[in-house]
C-alpha cells in the first residue's frame, strides 16, 4: 500500500467554513488537495468515512500552515499524519472524489 504526509485543515474567515485535505504524494509537487463540508470532521473523527471532493492543488506551505492567509481568510490544523492508500483506489492523482476514514492515527483512502 501507498503511504504519505496528509493533513486536515480547517478552512475559515473567506467564503463558507470547510475541510481541506493536503496529501503530498511525492515530496516535491504541489499538494494534492480535496474538500469537504465541516459538519463531516466530527464524522470522521469518530472513525466514520466522508467523501472529499477534488480542489486545484495547492502549494506545500500548507502541509504545515496555520495561521492567517492573505486575502483568504485563515487555516488551522485539525489532524496531521500518513495517509494509506487501499487497492481499490488505483489511481488516486486521477480521482475526483475519494473517501477517507481516520483509523488508529492514519488516513484511510
Amino acid at each position: 500500500m501507498d503511504e504519505f504526509p496528509f493533513t486536515i485543515s480547517l478552512h475559515g474567515g473567506y467564503g463558507e467554513e470547510h475541510l481541506d485535505l493536503f496529501l503530498d504524494l511525492d515530496g516535491i509537487s504541489r499538494l494534492m488537495t480535496f474538500g469537504a463540508q465541516v459538519s463531516y470532521w466530527e464524522n470522521l473523527r469518530q472513525g466514520g468515512t466522508v467523501t472529499f471532493r477534488r480542489k486545484e492543488d495547492h502549494r506545500r506551505i500548507y502541509l504545515d500552515f496555520e495561521g492567517e492567509v492573505d486575502g483568504k481568510g485563515w487555516i488551522r490544523i485539525l489532524t496531521q499524519g500518513t495517509a494509506q492508500v487501499e487497492s481499490k483506489l488505483k489511481n488516486i492523482k486521477g480521482s475526483k472524489e475519494i473517501q477517507a476514514s481516520l483509523k488508529d492515527g492514519k488516513l484511510l483512502l
